[in-house]
């Protein structure tokens, strides 16, 4: 992932889903929005897959509903969580 004015787009690895995402880290995690998180919760068609650091990172549907998967680092969550992105079109223009 790169991170540019508050975006976060997708490197290559995901390049076939939606380019532009919004990063929102809090209590240990990363979480991406389709739009800036203007107040908390997030909406149910604006949320997206999630990191929850530790050891092993975990990498969660939307609401803890299941784990995708576990990663022994960083980029390895970041590579789990951008396979598990949805293919939609961004939802506000990223430039």
């Amino acid at each position: 992932m790169r991170f540019s004015g508050g975006r976060a787009g997708c490197a290559s690895g995901c390049s076939h889903r939606s380019p532009w995402f919004f990063p929102f880290p809090t209590h240990g995690t990363l979480a991406f929005c389709r739009t800036p998180p203007a107040s908390l919760p997030v909406s149910p068609e604006d949320a997206l897959p999630f990191i929850v650091s530790g050891n092993p990172y975990q990498v969660y549907t939307p609401g803890y509903g299941k784990v995708l998967g576990e990663a022994a680092t960083p980029d390895e969550a970041v590579a789990l969580l951008a396979a598990h992105l949805p293919n939609i079109p961004p939802a506000t223009d990223p430039a």
